[in-house]
């Protein structure tokens, strides 16, 4: 990830678009908007959870993690998770939330930590929950396929759909990030471009909130 990209996120999570994730992780939503945010958050949570008891994978990169929410369930049905995220602050307050013995979590880039020399992928299931919000089309094509040639054999990627925010309604309520993506336009992308294939997927709807999930796998 190149440097320019890594300032524009931490820069928006150091500031008030950090404040909001803060809330909506701590179940503390301020309005309408971010209750339905937490509720949503916690159906793609629920699901993620169930599709990852029925065949538990060894070890789970929580990439993008921010506070450790869904790390923390990861690691009380008993998977191995690291959770990594590019904001200091974050990863300080996921390792204190969870002290000795859980997850682990550290500082870094994604993408390098997938693509390092140190033979092949150390994890075998990537999760990506509402991240690639934060990267533009190409920038998204690109981190895709970082994770697609490290090797990992499954991907679940949670994102915000089109529609999220009632189109219009979000920026009269002047909230900064309508960030929703076409889930036809992202999941094509990703059968052209990489080996994943999805396997199954699950829609999460709360009022004006709108997720994608989708359970990917590498094409044996």
């Amino acid at each position: 990830m190149d440097q320019e990209l890594t300032q524009r996120i931490r820069s928006y999570y150091e500031g008030d678009g950090g404040l909001r994730w803060r809330r909506i992780e701590e179940d503390r939503p301020r309005g309408y908007l971010e209750q339905n945010i937490v509720i949503g958050r916690r159906r793609i949570h629920d699901q993620l959870l169930s599709w990852l008891a029925e065949d538990p994978p060894s070890r789970v990169l929580d990439a993008g993690c921010g506070l450790g929410t869904l790390a923390c369930g990861m690691h009380e049905a008993g998977i191995s998770v690291t959770g990594v995220d590019l904001v200091p602050a974050f990863i300080d307050e996921a390792r204190r939330r969870t002290g000795p013995g859980g997850p682990t979590f550290v500082v870094g880039d994604l993408q390098q930590l997938l693509a390092g020399d140190a033979g092949p992928a150390p994890f075998d299931a990537v999760v990506l929950t509402e991240v690639l919000e934060d990267y533009d089309s190409g920038e998204r094509h690109e981190l895709l396929k970082t994770i697609a040639q490290s090797g990992t054999p499954r991907l679940y990627l949670a994102f915000r759909s089109t529609g999220f925010g009632s189109g219009g309604l979000w920026k009269q309520l002047a909230v900064d990030d309508d960030r929703d993506i076409s889930e036809i336009e992202l999941l094509r992308g990703i059968h052209l471009a990489t080996p994943l294939r999805q396997r199954r997927q699950a829609k999460i709807r709360v009022r004006n909130y709108r997720a994608h999930l989708s359970d990917l796998r590498r094409d044996a």
